[in-house]
């Protein structure tokens, strides 16, 4: 097939989680109203937005990808959700107090030293990587994470799912390295891409 013939060995998807069905405002100036077209603003932690798809449909990607010897990996977004998420809604304490994603008070930024929250985002990565067969995964969580969420995190993933999963760590949109998360007890590699 083409991607066989271009010699391609793993895909990445964007993150797949349900989205919001509408905009929301920015907080400042000019007050532009937008909304998150990528998976990237979850309001669910398992449910694959519509517009990407179905369970059924993600299953037989990944198998056609498999037979096919690509491996297939998620853009796993594990740094902050929409406002409209269940986690955000019953769970406040999992949340920064003063920071949100891109400044904007809907996108609420996870806190990593709260341990049921760096348990449930631990399950539901897992999740992921059962139900779908998923390879690995692009985690969104820098900046400052501590070292003791991103051994959990690996570590616990690599003993559910009885493997070793590829977990890359994005970094943000910067040149900046990260290397100090790259290790066998936590992330595997960096990935950097800034396009602006």
């Amino acid at each position: 097939g083409y991607f066989e013939n271009l010699g391609v060995s793993g895909i990445l998807l964007s993150p797949l989680n349900s989205n919001p069905d509408t905009s929301s405002r920015e907080s400042g100036l000019p007050f532009r109203k937008y909304m998150g077209f990528d998976g990237s603003w979850p309001i669910e932690p398992r449910l694959i937005d519509k517009r990407f798809g179905t369970e059924e449909e993600l299953k037989l990607l990944v198998k056609g990808c498999h037979d096919k010897g690509i491996k297939l990996l998620l853009d796993f977004e594990g740094r902050y959700t929409h406002t409209e998420h269940p986690y955000y809604q019953s769970n406040p304490d999992w949340y920064e107090t003063d920071d949100s994603y891109w400044g904007e008070l809907f996108l609420p930024k996870f806190n990593y030293y709260s341990s049921r929250f760096i348990k449930q985002i631990t399950l539901d990565a897992s999740y992921w990587a059962n139900k779908f067969d998923i390879d690995g995964f692009l985690n969104n969580f820098l900046p400052n994470i501590p070292h003791e969420f991103s051994r959990y995190y690996n570590q616990s993933l690599d003993r559910e799912l009885d493997s070793k999963i590829f977990n890359i760590i994005r970094s943000p949109m910067n040149f900046n390295s990260h290397s100090e998360f790259i290790s066998p007890a936590e992330f595997d590699a960096q990935l950097n891409f800034s396009l602006y």
